[in-house]
């Protein structure tokens, strides 16, 4: 349980297992552990260099790599885990390899004081309610600090049509300020927009490139907060 966030993050870990070896109170000590987070099976492990500093009560983690299968991901537990995403769009599933490596994570009596991780997303893919057909070859490059995820690179698939973006996302964990650059390329409406229900069906095919900014991912903020352009062309 994190209370330097408001609401406090609660995350359960279960299924863990902790190796550490050479553990010293003044040198940098190597450490592996598996766990499952919002997982029923075990779906990390992270290996790397912890130092504690009992001067000023911090531990810093240093070297760190790990990897984790997103299939194994519990959806539904992700808003109770973060509730500043309570209110947010969720995909129905999601799959993928992340690997990441943490060049530094340094935890204090007040929390998280420092963070500087890389991730990759590979063969990823996701389905939402609202669209036709799942959204696949998912490829993804991110830099995460303290106070803000950069995504350098994402691409991504839907039937014939491609997509492309990049963005950011300003103290994540709180305000959600964001700016995100995308496009895509031959979008087939029918394979985009799920229609089963609609009693009026639209066929085509269309192209885009937007600009979009805002603050907050729930719903209502989508609403009230996002803004920008975007060039439609069908």
């Amino acid at each position: 349980i994190d209370h330097s966030f408001e609401p406090a993050l609660t995350l359960d870990i279960s299924d863990l297992n902790l190796s550490v070896s050479k553990i010293s109170l003044t040198e940098a000590f190597p450490f592996v552990v598996e766990a499952a987070v919002l997982s029923a099976t075990k779906n990390i492990r992270i290996e790397g260099k912890a130092r504690i500093n009992p001067k000023t009560n911090e531990l810093t983690f240093s070297d760190l790599k790990g990897a984790t299968d997103l299939s194994s991901l519990l959806i539904e537990k992700i808003p109770t885990t973060f509730p500043m995403v309570e209110e947010a769009i969720l995909p129905a599933s999601i799959k993928g390899k992340v690997d990441f490596a943490l060049g530094e994570l340094i935890i204090g009596t007040s929390g998280l004081l420092d963070l500087s991780a890389d991730a990759t997303l590979t063969n990823g893919s996701l389905q939402l309610k609202e669209l036709a057909l799942p959204v696949k070859d998912i490829g993804m490059d991110v830099k995460i600090t303290r106070d803000q995820i950069l995504v350098d690179k994402l691409s991504a698939g839907i039937g014939q049509g491609s997509l492309q973006a990049s963005g950011s996302i300003q103290d994540y964990l709180k305000r959600q300020d964001y700016n995100l650059t995308a496009g895509a390329e031959n979008l087939n409406i029918q394979e985009l927009i799920n229609q089963d229900k609609s009693a009026i069906k639209a066929e085509g095919i269309a192209s885009l490139n937007m600009r979009l900014k805002g603050e907050g991912f729930s719903q209502q903020a989508l609403v009230s907060n996002l803004s920008g352009e975007a060039n439609i062309t069908v």
